[in-house]
């Protein structure tokens, strides 16, 4: 069995490579099994749930939801490719999570329950997505600006992160956690510079078909944040004594408008990264 875990980061354009596996299903659907968000949620759900508690059953949670998932890949003869961020756990910033020093564990649990379905037929690579860790805390912290009562500015966001933004050494911890498993990791400051963007290494670890990869398409970078200043007006919202809930309302609103004049041409956008969405983020029992 070839699975490629693609388990994140946040905020390293995932989402641009999600969405480029759903829009080219059909024609990926006969070379290779794709799961996306929505088909591996238990997982998602417990893997969040351990890193917000780190506590045994929680970790043993991790483990069951995965072997489960791997159950019921059992008879596939197609390499499987599972793109979920999540899988890392919360991002940090979110419910009382700070790092990820949570993800070497939940790869680890990961890789169990997949040798104990697969056996000696399991060829794993998790794989991550990084990014320089300047621009890295800049799109975090906007993120958490936007979806949070976050309250700090950029230059002191930065220097209270700046401990967690070494993705490579992250990825290199992980590495270290796991047996069998491989552990790739790629700068999105590199992919996003290739024809095929974030896919490209994915692309190359699945070793699919030249005339495959040749006949995919792409769009532009999803979710782009507008360069129209948001960061300030949201940053003093944020800071104001108005409710949560006129708080999110009126950055809803705002960011809607503003992405409906970039889409005019009336803006400009950056932070080609992902965008992380506002589901459910109860991360399961305490």
């Amino acid at each position: 069995m070839r699975l490629v875990l693609h388990a994140g980061f946040h905020k390293t354009g995932t989402t641009s490579v999600q969405k480029a596996l759903a829009d080219n299903a059909a024609l990926l659907e006969s070379h290779l099994r794709v799961l996306l968000r929505d088909d591996v949620q238990v997982l998602i759900d417990m893997a969040r749930g351990y890193s917000l508690w780190r506590r045994p059953r929680h970790r043993q949670s991790v483990y069951d939801a995965a072997l489960a998932l791997f159950g019921g890949l059992r008879r596939e003869t197609r390499p499987v490719l599972i793109s979920a961020e999540d899988l890392s756990g919360f991002m940090p910033g979110r419910r009382e999570v700070q790092d990820y020093d949570a993800v070497p564990v939940i790869m680890a649990e990961i890789e169990r329950a997949a040798g104990a379905v697969f056996g000696d037929a399991l060829a794993l690579t998790v794989f991550f997505s990084t990014r320089q860790p300047r621009a890295w805390l800049e799109s975090l912290w906007w993120q958490n600006l936007r979806n949070t009562r976050l309250d700090l500015d950029l230059k002191k966001y930065r220097r209270r992160n700046e401990k967690i933004a070494d993705l490579d050494a992250l990825a290199e911890a992980t590495a270290a956690q796991l047996g069998r498993a491989t552990v790739e990791a790629v700068s999105l400051d590199i992919t996003r510079t290739l024809p095929e963007g974030p896919m490209t290494p994915l692309l190359e670890l699945l070793d699919l078909p030249v005339a495959v990869r040749g006949a995919m398409l792409y769009g532009p970078p999803a979710n782009q944040r507008p360069a129209v200043g948001l960061e300030k007006v949201f940053l003093e919202l944020n800071r104001s004594g108005l409710s949560d809930a006129l708080v999110a309302r009126t950055k809803a609103t705002l960011l809607r408008e503003a992405r409906i004049e970039a889409g005019r041409g009336d803006g400009g956008a950056v932070d080609s990264g992902d965008q992380d969405d506002n589901r459910n983020e109860d991360g399961g029992k305490t």
